[in-house]
């Protein structure tokens, strides 16, 4: 790990006005790299920005939003980018749910809100950035596909498609370590 280089905070918002997707795409891609958030932001180097920006780029076309279990109507107005005071309506006209803005919801109902929209739900409680740097990437990459299970909704045959591209970007990312390793040997 390199030394000084101070981490800097991105806005979860701002990459997703940037790729056109949905803050809660955003939040997956985030949750699959083993990335911290707040909901707002997260903090990160400069590899890692683009890690996430390429990641975007392969999620544009998901339909996948990650949310973190109990949440609330607030979390998820924010995670698919529409007005608090819709989903609130929507909650009381469509599905007769009568729950205060910032009450969490049941798994079932958060599914059914996300589901509404376009989306798939995915609840997340994956591993912290911390925790990808201390136990390697292996078991890193294990936690990723356990929380990929937990999808709810998911077509089976959307998963292999995913696998793969999350195999490249893995593949993409060790090249680049070892590169970097060879050119430090080398310099």
């Amino acid at each position: 790990m390199q030394t000084g280089v101070k981490p800097m905070s991105y806005t979860i918002a701002d990459i997703a006005t940037e790729f056109e997707i949905r803050p809660g795409q955003v939040f997956t891609v985030l949750n699959d790299l083993g990335l911290d958030h707040d909901g707002a932001s997260f903090e990160g180097d400069n590899d890692t920005l683009e890690m996430v920006k390429e990641s975007c780029l392969e999620h544009m076309e998901s339909k996948v939003i990650t949310l973190k279990p109990n949440c609330t109507p607030r979390d998820i107005a924010n995670a698919l980018g529409v007005p608090q005071a819709e989903i609130q309506k929507s909650l009381i006209s469509k599905f007769k749910i009568m729950k205060a803005i910032a009450n969490p919801l049941t798994e079932e109902e958060a599914g059914r809100i996300v589901t509404s929209y376009g989306f798939e739900l995915t609840l997340a409680e994956g591993p912290t950035q911390q925790a990808h740097q201390d136990v390697g990437p292996e078991v890193h990459q294990q936690a990723v596909a356990a929380q990929r299970e937990q999808r709810i909704g998911r077509p089976p045959h959307r998963r292999g498609e995913r696998d793969a591209v999350e195999q490249q970007v893995a593949d993409e990312q060790q090249h680049r370590r070892s590169r970097g390793d060879d050119e430090r040997e080398g310099g």
